[in-house]
């Protein structure tokens, strides 16, 4: 069986495409049938098949992976406003408010336009610069720009997010060095 698994291998299969089972021998049940599961690949299975049928063992042949196997999946995907990650709020002038949640953009908007309606500008540099500036913030045009799960990736995005465009003043969270 390891001479076998080696020219499998040599001849390009790989080993978690090889489900190789032990089955007993319904003539003879000292010796277990051995059996192996390899990806069709046309003529050249055929003749791997009658190979190992000269050494006693069973050939079942399965289908190769699939592009569009790997590519689809069952489940509904949500939708990108509803994950966690870093976001942009663009104001009329051009400049952008860049932040990070943990949570849906829809709810971490509300909380903005929430501080302004209070007058809570300190509480949101995008409100702030509204404010002071008599812009107007297009709340309507706010997007998640980058998905990113983990909390210490977010940060770091966000920083170099906010390296890349033109920002209201706000922190600018992590520093990160020039090279980025």
């Amino acid at each position: 069986m390891q001479h076998v698994k080696e020219a499998l291998k040599l001849n390009g299969y790989h080993m978690r495409d090889l489900k190789i089972h032990k089955r007993s021998n319904s003539q003879d049940d000292t010796e277990p049938r051995k059996s192996v599961c390899l990806p069709f690949l046309g003529q050249l299975s055929h003749r791997i098949q009658r190979i190992l049928q000269l050494a006693d063992i069973k050939v079942v042949h399965s289908a190769p992976n699939k592009l569009s196997r790997t590519l689809q999946t069952h489940k509904d995907k949500p939708p990108a406003n509803s994950q966690q990650g870093v976001y942009r709020i663009p104001c009329e002038c051009g400049k952008v408010h860049i932040g990070e949640t943990g949570r849906d953009l829809r709810t971490r908007l509300k909380e903005h336009q929430g501080h302004a309606r209070r007058g809570e500008q300190q509480k949101s540099s995008i409100v702030m610069h509204s404010h002071t500036q008599q812009h107007r913030v297009c709340w309507d045009k706010s997007e998640l720009i980058a998905i990113v799960p983990s909390w210490y990736s977010r940060r770091t995005r966000e920083a170099i997010e906010i390296h890349k465009h033109d920002t209201v003043h706000q922190d600018i969270g992590f520093v990160i060095s020039d090279i980025w």
